[in-house]
């Protein structure tokens, strides 16, 4: 097998490992597939060719391009996945309640509060009205529902 074939397959490799990090999340995996396309692009420069010359520059100048293109590309993916999997989710409704939050439109009593990372419907406990940008604490639910009062 030619080397630049073979490099060329492990360049691949490498950025298959910079995707599985994505899913994944370690750090290990995105690491090793950003070394193996370095490393990768070098033995295609250093090695010997054995592909014509004109094939041999293009393969140079694709992985050496693909390397400045695809890693800090791949690093933000991976970056961002890393951030929507530390997004907490709630999934016990009931976890909510003794929470604060802030209102982001006016409580009529009904409106919009942010609480643990989401926006919620929410009404007043009593029928009063909140103005924006307060602290509230959510004293029960109803369905999906928060149910809030002013927090002193």
């Amino acid at each position: 097998m030619q080397i630049e074939v073979a490099a060329f397959m492990l360049f691949i490799l490498g950025v298959v490992f910079m995707l599985l990090e994505a899913k994944v999340g370690h750090g290990g995996l995105g690491a090793f597939g950003a070394a193996l396309m370095i490393i990768t692009s070098f033995i295609i420069l250093l090695f010997p060719p054995t592909l014509p010359r004109e094939i041999h520059q293009i393969l140079i100048i694709l992985t050496f391009g693909l390397d400045v293109i695809l890693i800090p590309l791949i690093a933000f993916i991976i970056y961002k996945a890393t951030k929507v999997r530390e997004l907490k989710k709630i999934h016990d409704l009931q976890a909510l309640i003794g929470k604060t939050g802030i209102t982001k439109t006016r409580l009529s009593p009904r409106g919009i509060v942010y609480a643990e990372g989401e926006d919620w419907t929410a009404t007043t406990r009593n029928g009063s009205e909140i103005p924006p940008e307060t602290k509230v604490k959510i004293v029960g639910l109803e369905k999906l529902t928060l149910i809030v009062e002013r927090e002193e």
